[in-house]
């Protein structure tokens, strides 16, 4: 038989070779971090590629802009100062201007921040300092020398600024750079920085220094990244100067020069993984505007491999040569005295990123010396021969690897090459003795190498080289001489998937096609067959007819097309589940055991153990039944105690002594006493019980909801709560501890105090294994809009925490709690989140000491709600979630009183008169995997419990069946779990659009697929072959895919529009595997099968042409400081299909997108003189319809000495200013702002807003003639309520004085006193958005605090209407149907509330579409 052997082939794309080696010169000392860089673009190389376009665009965008701006009179500058800059629009490319303010001054540079407030405030000083210190004297500990800044290092290896106009200053301008970041549309890529080659030009829209840009959103400025972004710009400025041709004509040495910058000056290198997951992509090809990047780490890779392997220097030597591209690399080589040529450098850095092997060669040519790489897959692995020609291209210096095993010694590799055209070819060994050979070619670029060193010179792998130059094809194939006598060999399996009471799907691969077997029975000797004879690699099989809850052996087997075999497996076993009706009990009440206090427990010799309470005659017993053989048959039902009277939900915990410990409440001896907590222990697997002893008791409450666990030395913890019957049973959490394994009891410890006013009900308990108690509850009133969870610890039992909210979020509540520790003291903690009306989900959240995780939802029904989860645990740490759904409701079981309560205690209200069924759910290594249904009938199932622990590899689950409201019956399952451990299909858990969905937007802009994983893809399986979307009227689609693997979320972007009322169908390919390699399970039936079965698809729908203009929102804010300048945003109804334009006073000015706003633009406009401004606001939606609006407001500039007058466009208000009244000269504006019909008096807002005055000012406002009303003017307060002003009517207008600019509106009180507090109904109702205003009435006996505030569905208040002191009288409210930001809100029902300090009313409005 031949040697077994393993090879690569690695291809390489170059042009020439030429020259001999020579050493390397020493690089630096130290290990180089290797930095998730992802998302940071550089903005330098795109602008030197569309100078033309961005000239072209700035003329048509920005008519006015002038060509230059006006040069200062003085050079140097101080703090302080303001100068305007040309800046780069990336979004538009387009060339703006900006204000910006000198924040530092240095001997070399001066730093810039922009002027506008939101960048102004993002910019700290302590950001300046940092900023300061790194580029003039002190970087990170991993440069060059941390002792030197970025201006020294950089120059140290690049040269001098160029100072070409002879400041000699480097300015650095820090402020937000336009692109097209937004990460809410998949747009998470941004400019981090730029260098402007036009800059160092006399030219057009040239700033005329030595200028660098740094981003300040989303880069934040406080990061590390930002200083890295002035390392790597700087030498942009410098590579200008010296070689302003390689601005274009390379690209890829520029880049990699500026990344190695980053590098030099200790801000780590970007991290390669795209690249090396890519290497077939072109070291010379330079994409600027690739958003994912792979071209920025390929030239970050290989000048940081030049530098390590011959210093700095060269790296300089290259950016200093006058040549471009390759000859510059060429030249600076000879000129640095290496003889080796740039061919075989590049040889030597593939076999390097692929080994990183520092024994192999001379001079560690194979490795890298100060960082680690991460592992390189091969393109194509091979392991069956002969093997058919296989054919590849590859770019010009490009590579590519091909990975070959078996057992074939006499294999040869055969390859051809492109004739004429250069390429190379190594041979890899990996092994004790690893080695790289050349292939020898010959004139026609052919040549061969034996595969046959494997295990002779070489343990494992070979390794294959092949250098291309130019875009070149070649071919390769393996010949062997050798029959196929080898039996097929198992990849992977046998595995198991969860097996049911009667079947198993069993899988395992080989490493070629062969049939497959298997042997199976109740012993080793099998005894049953089942064959299909099949030639497939990937083998799937299910086994039928099996007995329930039994153990079967097995083997597989496979024998190729050749007869060689079969080569069988080893022997496994697995264990049926038990069939669908395993009783352990019949109850009369469903409400029979603890719920989440737990009333199952496994006790170490591996027997289980069950308590329920169950009614007999007049009173209610505590029994006990257990368990040897996991559910096949149960114990007798024996009474834990027949004294006490009504004992109710019992609790149970285990020690390592084999001693069990319960808990319940009961009456002591008749219905009029109270409930107490009692405890029992049995030393004999619960055969006999000690008497019952009173641990909890209350004279005036009831004592309700017992929960026990037991700690590292068997001492049993017990907790509970007072049962205040008006609040569903709930109160304070109390608990007691015994330190004598339950003998004698200490005193009982209130621990939920400072858990605020809210009532406290259900704990549930856990221990660490170090004695660290941990107690969860719920707290709040039911009626009240939420609830939380809540939780104390304590590691002494006397000392505990503060009670701590676990979750703040959902509005309506959190219930259910299931708390579970595992072996590493890791607290598991899950609970049902009413996450929405309608939408209940089981949460999921864990503490390992470092606070809670952000809690996920792990389980979410279809088509109903879920609830009542329990946690349980296994030795290995895999966490399984048994969990209700009843498939139909939609609000959460909630604790109520029965009618009788005296016998029964508390109930719990069903969730729904549906069925309703148990799933399951587990969790390994933090990757959830559904488990599916476990009850699976068409009666009630609820109520699921596990116990704290269970056996590795299994489940223990109870839930009550229930017939009727006396016929329930407690259901037992033990599910073997290992195989689900190990490996679950992959399935697709949510999806956007829905199937079926329709009206889908048909533009690129905002058009998206998403896929939602349930589990981790291999992200490399995800492409245009496996994935692809149709259109039933254009064909195929052609878009980008991107992969979130931290959210298991595919997302795909359209390049181009759709059609409207189009077909499109999605098709996920069956092969997509996840982590442990599983690929999709598309038909739901739980099994890969390897098929097109597997195939996952859906379709849906795009909407209808629209027709539809957008609206434009207008709104104008004024510069506090700078007076003279007014913000103009603009607010669409709906996305743009480009940047909407503002004309004011006949110039036409872009507005701009505010960043991490979708339909937010602003614009910059100078008041130049006074008057009524006209602003006209145009906008094209994604369809191309033009929508237009219109806004009028006054401006006047006035002088401080002499005051003046200000008057609103409609000439109603009027603001009279005296003299001296004002801080200074400065403009003053009067914008009036709609807030209701047509009709009702505007409000007035007046800037420069809160400006305060020296001395008061006099506001005038004609008042409509009306004899019952009485007129006065408000002002609105920074909190949004309004405050009367004192003043006078006087020949029909309202005049009142002020010292504080701001909102000012008319109001009314009508003189007739209504006789009592009344808030009206809205009118008309339902109105439709947009189109109507509602007014509504409030009636007020007497002047009072009044808030009226309109809220939504969720409780969250959207629009405050009125706040402040309001007089006696009737008053009238509108609201147009917009929120606080005046965008208009959502169709449905809002509420309307109205609060005073004796009040409190609330009605229901409809809002049409």
């Amino acid at each position: 038989m031949g040697k077994r052997i393993s090879f690569y082939i690695i291809a390489l794309a170059l042009l020439m070779t030429a020259g001999t080696s020579a050493a390397a010169e020493p690089g630096q000392s130290g290990m180089v971090v290797l930095e998730d860089k992802e998302g940071r673009l550089c903005g330098t190389p795109i602008i030197a590629q569309q100078q033309q376009l961005l000239i072209e665009n700035t003329r048509l965008l920005s008519p006015e802009m002038p060509a230059s701006l006006a040069k200062e009179a003085k050079v140097v500058h101080e703090v302080g100062d303001t100068l305007s800059f040309y800046t780069v629009d990336f979004s538009t490319s387009s060339y703006t201007t900006i204000k910006a303010v000198c924040r530092e001054k240095t001997a070399q540079t001066y730093i810039f921040v922009g002027a506008e407030e939101l960048v102004f405030d993002r910019v700290s000083d302590a950001d300046i300092q940092a900023f300061k210190t790194a580029f003039e004297s002190r970087t990170p500990a991993g440069s060059l020398d941390p002792d030197k800044g970025i201006y020294s290092l950089v120059t140290g290896v690049y040269g001098s600024p160029p100072n070409r106009f002879g400041e000699g200053y480097v300015y650095i301008l820090i402020h937000d750079i336009k692109d097209n970041y937004d990460p809410d549309t998949g747009k998470r890529v941004y400019i981090a920085g730029y260098f402007s080659p036009t800059d160092q030009t006399t030219g057009t829209y040239s700033n005329r220094k030595d200028l660098i840009n740094v981003d300040c959103y989303p880069q934040n400025p406080s990061h590390a990244g930002a200083l890295a972004t002035v390392a790597h710009e700087f030498q942009h400025l410098i590579h200008n100067g010296l070689d302003a041709d390689e601005d274009n004509n390379g690209l890829w040495v520029n880049e990699g020069a500026s990344e190695y910058s980053e590098v030099l000056c200790g801000y780590g290198l970007r991290m390669p993984t795209y690249y090396l997951l890519h290497p077939e992509r072109s070291l010379t090809q330079f994409n600027a505007s690739d958003e994912n990047l792979w071209d920025y780490q390929k030239v970050a890779l290989w000048t940081y491999y030049l530098a390590e392997k011959f210093g700095p220097e060269l790296i300089g030597a290259i950016v200093k040569d006058p040549k471009n591209s390759l000859d510059g690399v060429r030249s600076a080589l000879v000129k640095r005295g290496i003889t080796l040529s740039f061919e075989d450098i590049f040889a030597n850095f593939a076999i390097a990123n692929y080994a990183d092997n520092p024994v192999l060669g001379e001079n560690s040519y194979y490795s890298y010396d100060k960082i680690r790489l991460p592992s390189l897959p091969a393109s194509s692995p091979h392991a069956v021969y002969p093997l058919k020609e296989q054919n590849r291209t590859l770019p010009s210096y490009a590579m590519g690897y091909y990975r070959f095993t078996g057992e074939d010694s006499t294999a040869v590799l055969q390859l051809q090459g492109k004739p004429g055209a250069e390429f190379r070819a190594r041979i890899y060994a990996t092994g004790a003795t690893p080695s790289v050979q050349e292939i020898a070619l010959d004139a026609t670029n052919s040549g061969q190498f034996p595969l046959n060193n494997i295990g002779v010179s070489a343990e494992a792998d070979v390794f294959t080289a092949v250098s291309l130059g130019s875009s070149n094809s070649f071919t390769y194939s393996v010949t062997s001489d050798l029959t196929d006598r080898a039996m097929p060999t198992f990849l992977s399996g046998p595995q198991e998937l969860i097996p049911t009471g009667t079947s198993i799907t069993i899988s395992w691969t080989t490493d070629e096609q062969s049939t497959s077997l298997i042997e199976y029975g109740p012993t080793s000797a099998y005894g049953s067959v089942l064959n299909d004879t099949a030639l497939v690699t990937s083998h799937l099989v299910t086994l039928t007819g099996l007995e329930p809850n039994s153990t079967y052996h097995y083997r597989v087997g496979s024998t190729d097309a050749y007869g060689n075999g079969p080569r069988y497996s080893a022997d496994f076993q697995f264990r049926t589940a038990f069939g669908s009706d395993n009783t352990v009990a019949a109850v009369e009440q469903s409400h029979s055991y603890a719920y989440s206090g737990r009333s199952m427990a496994r006790m170490p010799d591996g027997s289980l153990h069950l308590l329920y309470h169950q009614v007999s005659g007049a009173r209610r017993f505590i029994y006990h039944k257990s368990t040897a053989d996991d559910g096949a048959t149960w114990s007798d039902a024996l009474p834990v105690d027949a004294s006490l009277f009504h004992s109710g939900m019992p609790a149970i915990a285990a020690d390592h002594l084999g001693r069990l410990h319960v808990a319940w409440h009961a009456r002591a001896g008749s219905a009029t006493d109270k409930l107490k907590i009692y405890y029992s222990r049995s030393d004999d697997l619960g055969r006999s019980w000690s008497a019952p002893l009173c641990i909890g008791s209350d004279d005036e409450n009831d004592l309700l909801y017992a929960a026990i666990a037991v700690d590292a030395y068997g001492n049993p913890h017990a907790v509970w709560n007072i049962a205040l019957y008006d609040d569903e049973y709930a109160g304070d959490i109390f608990y007691a501890r015994s330190g004598d394994g339950g003998l004698t009891w200490g005193a009982n410890r209130m621990i939920s105090s400072g858990a605020g006013d809210r009532r406290c009900h259900v704990p549930v308990l856990d221990i660490t294994p170090a004695g660290e108690i941990w107690v969860v509850w719920t707290d709040g009133v039911f009626d009240q809009e939420s609830r939380h969870v809540w939780h104390t610890r304590s590691a002494d039992h006397v000392n505990w925490s503060a009670p701590a909210a676990v979750t703040t979020s959902g509005v309506l509540y959190d219930r259910y709690p299931s708390l579970v520790i595992d072996d590493r003291s890791v607290v598991h903690l899950a609970y049902a989140d009413n996450y929405s009306p309608g939408d209940i989900r089981i949460m999921y959240t864990r503490h390992a000491g470092d606070g809670w995780s952000e809690p996920v939802p792990v389980a979410q029904s279809a088509t109903g709600n879920v609830s009542a989860p329990s946690l349980t645990v296994d030795s290995l740490g895999v966490l399984y979630l048994v969990y209700h759904d009843d498939q139909g409701s939609a609000t959460l079981g909630r604790y109520i009183s029965a009618p009788a309560e005296t016998a029964d205690g508390p109930t719990l209200a069903k969730p729904s008169a549906s069925d309703g069924d148990i799933f399951f759910a587990l969790c390994k290594k933090e990757v959830w995997l559904s488990g599916g249904n476990i009850s699976n009938d068409d009666v009630a199932n609820e109520y699921p419990e596990t116990p704290r622990r269970v056996p590795t590899g299994s489940l223990d689950a109870i839930w009550m069946r229930s017939f009727s409201t006396v016929d329930n019956r407690i259901q037992y399952i033990h599910l073997p779990t290992e195989p689900a451990i190990l490996r679950q299909p992959l399935r697709v858990s949510a999806k956007y659009p829905e199937a079926d969905a329709a009206g889908i937007s048909y533009f690129k802009q905002n058009f998206y697929i998403q896929v939602d994983f349930d589990q981790r893809v291999i992200s490399d399986s995800i492409t245009a072959a496996t994935f692809n979307v149709t259109s039933a009227a254009q064909g195929p689609l052609v878009g980008f895919i991107t992969y979130d693997q931290s959210q298991r979320r595919l997302l795909f972007n359209v390049n181009a529009n759709l059609l409207p009322e189009d077909l499109i169908t999605v098709v996920l390919s069956g092969t997509i595997p996840q982590e442990g390699g599983s690929g999709l399970d598309g038909n739901g039936n739980g099994i890969d099968e390897g098929s097109p079965a597997d195939d996952y698809s859906w379709s849906f729908r795009t909407g209808t042409q629209d027709l539809q203009p957008p609206a434009l929102a207008i709104g104008i804010a004024q510069n506090p400081v700078l007076t003279r300048y007014m913000d103009i945003y603009l607010f669409p109804s709906e996305a743009l299909l480009r940047h909407p334009s503002v004309e004011i006073g006949g110039s036409t000015i872009p507005a701009l997108r505010v960043p991490g706003e979708a339909l937010i633009y602003k614009a910059d406009f100078r008041l130049d003189q006074s008057g009524i401004v006209q602003i006209k606001a145009t906008g094209e939606d994604l369809a191309g319809n033009a929508g237009q609006s219109e806004r009028l407001f006054s401006a006047q500039f006035m002088l401080a000495e002499s005051g003046g007058m200000l008057s609103s466009p409609d000439g109603r208000l009027s603001l009279q200013i005296g003299e001296k009244s004002l801080p200074h000269d400065l403009y003053l504006t009067m914008v009036p702002e709609k807030t209701g019909a047509a009709e009702a008096a505007p409000e007035y807002v007046i800037g420069p807003a809160r400006l305060a005055l020296a001395r008061p000012v006099q506001l005038r406002i004609a008042a409509p003639a009306a004899e019952d009303k009485r007129y006065y003017i408000e002002q609105k307060r920074p909190d949004g309520s309004w405050e009367p002003l004192a003043g006078e009517v006087e020949n029909g207008v309202v005049k009142a004085a002020t010292q504080s600019l701001g909102t000012f509106r008319l109001a009314s009180v009508t003189q007739v006193i209504p006789r009592q507090f009344g808030l009206h109904q809205n009118f008309p109702n339902p109105f439709r958005r947009g189109l109507e205003t509602t007014t509504f009435h409030l009636d007020l006996p007497v002047q009072q605090e009044v808030e009226v505030a309109v809220y939504n569905l969720l409780g969250e208040r959207i629009r405050l209407l009125t706040r402040g002191t309001l007089p006696a009288g009737v008053h009238t409210l509108q609201w147009d149907g917009r929120d606080e930001n005046r965008s208009a809100v959502a169709s449905g029902v809002y509420f309307y509330r109205c609060i005073t300090p004796g009040n409190s009313f609330t009605r229901k409005m409809l809002i049409l579409q």
